[in-house]
């Protein structure tokens, strides 16, 4: 399972991925490149981008509002 988040393969949806950088970034507060060191990403931008994905689906889907907290 832990290998599932820290992969990422182009054009394959990896929703556990992106809830756990989004949670690692409201929650612990850690910066973005302590975020892209741990998932392996290579440019900051990928992180940001999966956060504000999240918070879309967030908007849409009452499943994920759980996950929702204020900064």
């Amino acid at each position: 399972m832990k290998g599932d988040l820290l992969q990422s393969k182009r054009a394959v949806l990896n929703e556990p991925r992106k809830v756990a950088i989004y949670l690692i970034l409201g929650l612990r507060g850690e910066g973005l490149d302590e975020i892209c060191g741990g998932f392996h990403l290579k440019r900051y931008s990928l992180a940001s981008s999966a956060r504000e994905r999240v918070k879309v689906q967030m908007s849409r889907d009452r499943q994920l509002k759980v996950l929702q907290f204020s900064h």
